[in-house]
C-alpha cells in the first residue's frame, strides 16, 4: 500500500545504479536477467510448480491499491526462462495484495490463495482462493470469505497441527479516512477453507503482513502480525486453538508501519529470529529491523539489528550462496533490492549486493527457476509427541515423499510448506522421514508495484562446485555390526568433475559403494570388521575432493555399543524392613545404557515375579499396586541397550509393612438390612448393636 500523491513524483524514478561497490559479492548480477513485459501492479508472488512438470511456475497478484487487475501466472517454459507476458489470468479482477500457496484439498497440486486489499473507498472479501486442476488454476475463485474487509497480506499455517492448511489473513486501512476490521484465521475442513473465519482477533489494529513460526518452542505454529499503528505482534497457539489477543509485542517503536514479516534462525543459535520491514510513510522507523529469538521463547521486544531504507517494504531469508545459514533480502519501495549475506551468527551492518535497477519492490521470492543447483535431502525427525518438525533447508523447492514410521504418507496426510517447516495429521511413534528438493543456486525474484516496470528474474551466480551430505547424522550398533551412511554428492551450477571420496576418524574398515561419484549421484559409506573396535562415539569425517574444487566435507557420527554392566542398587537399602506397600526402587546409571529391567518376587530364585518390569527410562520405579503385606522381597536390576540386556545386579531384599486392618462385611447392609451383619476391630469387640444403614 502506497500514498497515490507519491505515485506521480516518483514515476520517473526508475533507474539504474551502477555504483556498486567493488567488494560486493555477486550472487546474483545488478541488472535483471529476465523483466517481464507486462507492467500491471504486480504485489503478491510466490514461485510454486503449478503444473508439476519439475520447472518452478512465477504466479503474481496484480492490482494493489491502484487497479482491478488479475492474478496471472508465467509457466516456466521447461528451460529455466519465463514468457515475456504471462500465459494465465483470472476472469476476475480485483485490488489483490499478497498471496501464499498450499495444497488446499490435498489432491497434490497447489492451490493460491490472494488478499483483497481494496483501496480508499474500496472493501472485499478479505481473501479467495483459486484451486488447482492438474496444473492450472480455476478462473474465478473456487473460495471468497465472507468477512468483508481491506485485507494486504495473507499466510498459510497450520493452526490444529492436522496437517491441512489453515489460511490468516492481515486486515486493516491505515491511510485517511481508516477503516477498521479484526484479523482472521479460516481452518481447513475437509479440504476446504471454512467459509466464515474460525478465527477472530479481539482487537482490531492494523496488520498489513502476517506469517507462522513457532515463536515459543512449543510445537504448535504462532501468528506473527506486522502492524501499522501500533506494534508487531505474535498470538500464541494455545495447543491447536490462538489466543485472541495478542501476548508479545515489539516495545521499541511505538506506531510501526510494518508492512511484511518473516522468521527464521539467522544467529544460528537454534531459535528462530523475526525481520519486519518497518516502512516510514505513515509512521514508522523506516527500518529493517531484526529481534532476535529467545530460549525462553517468543523474540526480543527491542530490534537487535535495523538497517536504515526509508520506504522499507519486503523481507525475506533464503540461503543464496549456499553455506548453510540463512540470508537476508530486503525490498523498499523507489529504490534497490538488497542482500545481507549471513556472517555465520548473524548479519552484517551493511548489504554486500545490491540491485543496480530501482523499483517499488513489493515481494522477493526464491527458487531454482532454471534448475542449476537442485539438491535432493533425506531427512529423518525423530518423533517427540508432537505434528510439527522444521527441516534444514529452505526454500523447498517440492517434497518428494513423506513417510511416517516408514509408511507413506498421502497429501492430505501432512503439510509441507518452502518456508520449512512440516505439519502431520498423526504424531510419528518413532521417526518422520522427509525426502525432498532444495537448491544450493536459488534464483531471485521481485514483483514490482511501478506500472512502468516490469517484474524481475535474478539467476544465481554461484560458482560452479560440488555439495555432499550423509544421512543419518548418526548410527548406533553393537560392537561387531555394520553401519551404513548414504553419502549424497550435488551440483551447483552444472559442475561435473568426478568427486573422490574419503573417510577419516573411523574405528573399523570404511569402504565406498562407488568412488568417486559423478555429481550428481550418490554412494553408501559402509564401516565394517567393528569386533576389535573398542565401544564409544567416534566422528567420522567424510571429505570429497574434485578438480575446479577446494573441496567439502561433512561429519557423521558412530556410536559402537557394548551389552551395559550391572547396575547398583541404592535403596531400599538391603534388608530393608517396614517398607510400604508400594516402594519407590533406586539405582544407579549405567554407562551405555538405554533403560532398565526391574524384577520383584518373594522367591529369591525369582520364579514367579510379582513385579517384572522392563523398559524403565529412569533409575527409579514404583508399582502401580500394592505388594503384600509382611511379606519378605527380593529385588534386583539388570540395565539393557540396542546389543541386549546385561547381567543382574545384586540382589536385595526388604520386607513390607502390616496390612491395614479389614472390616469384613455382608449383604444387605445396602438395603437396610442390618441383621445379618457384623464387624470385628481389633482386640475382637463388637461395634455397637445399634448401628444401622442410616448411620
Amino acid at each position: 500500500m502506497k500514498n497515490a500523491a507519491l505515485t506521480a513524483a516518483f514515476a520517473l524514478t526508475t533507474t539504474l545504479l551502477f555504483a556498486a561497490t567493488a567488494s560486493a559479492q555477486q550472487v546474483y548480477p545488478t541488472v535483471p536477467d529476465w523483466v517481464s513485459a507486462d507492467t500491471p501492479v504486480s504485489t503478491g508472488g510466490a514461485l510454486v510448480d503449478l503444473d508439476r512438470d519439475g520447472w518452478l511456475d512465477f504466479v503474481v497478484a496484480n492490482g494493489n491499491d491502484m487497479a482491478q487487475q488479475r492474478v496471472t501466472v508465467y509457466y516456466n517454459q521447461g528451460d529455466g526462462t519465463f514468457p515475456p507476458t504471462p500465459d494465465w489470468q483470472s476472469a476476475d479482477i480485483a485490488y489483490h495484495g499478497h498471496l501464499d500457496v498450499a495444497d488446499v484439498n490435498g489432491d497434490g497440486w497447489p492451490d493460491v490463495a490472494v488478499a483483497m486489499l481494496g483501496e480508499f473507498s474500496t472493501i472485499d472479501h478479505a481473501a479467495k482462493l483459486y484451486l488447482n486442476h492438474n496444473g492450472t488454476l480455476s478462473s474465478l475463485p473456487d473460495w471468497q470469505s465472507a468477512e468483508m474487509a481491506n485485507a494486504f497480506g495473507c499466510a498459510f499455517g497450520d493452526v490444529n497441527n492436522d496437517g491441512r492448511p489453515d489460511l490468516a489473513a492481515a486486515t486493516g486501512w491505515a491511510y485517511s479516512p481508516q477503516h477498521f476490521f479484526n484479523n482472521y484465521v479460516w481452518i481447513n475442513t475437509g479440504g476446504m477453507l471454512a467459509s466464515s473465519a474460525s478465527w477472530v482477533s479481539d482487537d482490531d489494529d492494523h496488520l498489513q503482513g502476517v506469517t507462522w513460526c513457532d515463536a515459543n518452542h512449543d510445537g504448535w505454529l504462532d501468528l506473527v502480525g506486522a502492524a501499522s499503528g501500533s506494534q508487531t505482534r505474535v498470538y500464541a497457539n494455545l495447543g491447536g486453538t490462538l489466543e485472541t489477543t495478542a501476548s508479545w509485542f515489539t516495545t521499541d517503536v511505538p506506531n510501526q508501519d510494518s508492512i511484511m514479516a518473516a522468521c527464521g534462525d539467522v544467529t544460528g543459535d537454534g531459535y528462530v529470529d523475526l525481520f519486519i520491514a518497518d516502512n516510514n510513510q505513515i509512521g514508522g522507523s523506516g527500518r529493517f529491523r531484526q529481534y532476535t529469538g529467545q530460549a525462553a521463547g517468543y523474540f526480543a521486544t527491542t530490534a537487535g539489528w535495523t538497517y536504515l531504507e526509508g520506504y522499507a517494504s519486503a523481507v525475506a531469508l533464503a540461503d543464496v550462496d549456499a553455506d548453510g545459514d540463512l540470508d537476508l533480502a530486503t525490498g523498499a519501495w523507489w529504490d534497490s533490492t538488497r542482500l545481507f549475506l549471513n556472517t555465520g551468527s548473524g548479519l552484517p551492518a551493511s548489504p554486500q549486493w545490491s540491485s543496480a535497477v530501482t523499483s517499488v519492490v513489493e515481494k522477493i521470492s526464491f527458487g531454482d527457476v532454471d534448475r542449476d543447483g537442485l539438491q535432493v535431502a533425506a531427512e529423518t525427525l525423530p518423533a517427540d509427541g508432537g505434528r510439527l518438525f522444521e527441516l534444514a533447508r529452505r526454500p523447498i523447492q517440492d517434497v518428494l515423499e513423506v513417510r511416517l514410521d516408514g509408511v507413506p504418507l498421502a497429501a492430505d496426510e501432512y503439510t509441507l510448506h518452502r518456508d520449512g517447516w512440516i505439519t502431520t495429521a498423526v504424531a510419528p511413534a518413532v521417526s518422520l522421514e522427509v525426502s525432498y528438493r532444495w537448491s544450493s543456486a536459488p534464483d531471485m525474484t521481485v514483483t514490482n508495484w511501478d506500472n512502468n516496470v516490469g517484474n524481475y528474474l535474478y539467476y544465481n551466480q554461484a560458482v560452479p562446485d560440488f555439495t555432499i551430505g550423509a544421512t543419518p547424522s548418526m548410527i548406533e550398533i553393537c560392537v561387531g555390526g555394520t553401519a551404513d551412511y548414504t553419502v549424497t554428492v550435488g551440483a551447483t551450477a552444472g559442475f561435473s568433475s568426478p568427486v573422490t571420496l574419503s573417510a577419516s576418524g573411523s574405528p573399523a574398515d570404511a569402504s565406498f559403494s562407488v568412488n568417486p561419484v559423478t555429481p550428481p549421484g550418490s554412494s553408501v559409506l559402509t564401516i565394517s570388521n567393528t569386533g576389535g573396535a573398542s565401544a564409544g562415539t567416534y566422528g567420522i569425517t567424510i571429505s570429497g575432493s574434485a578438480s575446479g574444487s577446494p573441496g567439502h566435507s561433512v561429519q557423521v557420527m558412530l556410536d559402537l555399543r557394548v551389552i551395559p554392566g550391572p547396575p547398583t542398587l541404592t535403596a531400599p537399602p538391603n534388608g530393608a524392613t517396614d517398607q510400604p506397600l508400594r516402594p519407590t526402587f533406586q539405582w544407579t546409571t549405567v554407562a551405555g545404557a538405554d533403560s532398565y529391567a526391574l524384577q520383584v518376587d518373594d522367591d529369591p530364585a525369582f520364579g514367579s515375579p510379582a513385579v517384572s518390569q522392563a523398559g524403565i527410562l529412569g533409575t527409579t520405579f514404583s508399582p502401580s499396586f500394592d505388594l503384600q503385606p509382611e511379606t519378605t522381597y527380593y529385588w534386583r536390576v539388570r540395565a539393557e541397550n540396542l546389543c541386549g540386556t546385561g547381567a543382574a545386579s545384586t540382589t536385595f531384599s526388604l520386607t513390607t509393612q502390616a496390612g491395614e486392618p479389614a472390616l469384613p462385611f455382608e449383604d444387605g447392609f445396602e438395603s437396610g438390612d442390618t441383621s445379618a451383619w457384623s464387624a470385628t476391630v481389633p482386640g475382637g469387640e463388637r461395634l455397637p448393636a445399634a448401628l444401622t444403614a442410616a448411620d
